[in-house]
């Protein structure tokens, strides 16, 4: 992460945590994604408290993802 950029890894996260919660399940951004970010941010001073709040922007869109089934359901029943 560039320096410039440190400070900034909330903002980062929030705007990664958009497209990646669409095309990945939960668990793959909770549990491998955010963790690695968590680390770069404190690496730059930014609290890990604020990359997990930053990565709930993501849940809005993911209720549109093909990966939930109540999508499905809803299509079929159509």
């Amino acid at each position: 992460v560039p320096d410039a950029m440190g400070p900034h890894m909330a903002i980062v996260t929030g705007l990664l945590s958009l497209p990646l919660t669409y095309f990945m399940s939960n668990d793959g951004f909770y549990f491998g994604v955010v963790p690695v970010l968590a680390e770069a941010g404190a690496a730059h001073g930014v609290s890990p408290l604020e990359i997990a709040r930053a990565s709930l922007a993501g849940q809005a869109l993911h209720m549109s993802s093909p990966l939930v089934p109540a999508v499905y359901v809803l299509v079929g029943m159509a």
